[in-house]
């Protein structure tokens, strides 16, 4: 009897965590208000961290799009950490999220840094 107490526990928390993760959206554009730099980011690489793994990214597209899809564990436990690399840019730090408004998010991104020679 006891086993099937703990058996039902594992089973039922198993199923009830599994629907705390959700297949999660991110898109937008990223610009800079210096037009130097708009063309530097073409090409450049967004990506996304969790408990310190690369889980997501996506190349920015010649109109400076991008669209990032992962999955996304939303039990509170952690953040997910956004970045951005590419030629003549150093690592970026961009955003830090714990939560998601909805599935689907729109994120236009100003580009924080400069280009370097």
């Amino acid at each position: 009897m006891k086993q099937h107490v703990i058996l039902l526990v594992i089973a039922a928390t198993f199923i009830l965590t599994s629907f705390l993760t959700i297949r999660q959206y991110i898109s937008g554009k990223i610009y800079s208000n210096n037009p130097t730099i708009n063309g530097h980011l073409v090409g450049s690489y967004i990506f996304v961290k969790s408990d310190n793994k690369i889980i997501a990214g996506d190349y920015v597209d010649k109109a400076r799009h991008y669209h990032v899809d992962f999955l996304a564990n939303l039990s509170g436990k952690g953040s997910f950490d956004f970045y951005l690399a590419g030629k003549g840019i150093d690592t970026t730090f961009l955003k830090s999220f714990t939560t998601f408004e909805s599935e689907v998010v729109t994120w236009d991104i100003q580009y924080p840094g400069e280009i370097k020679k």
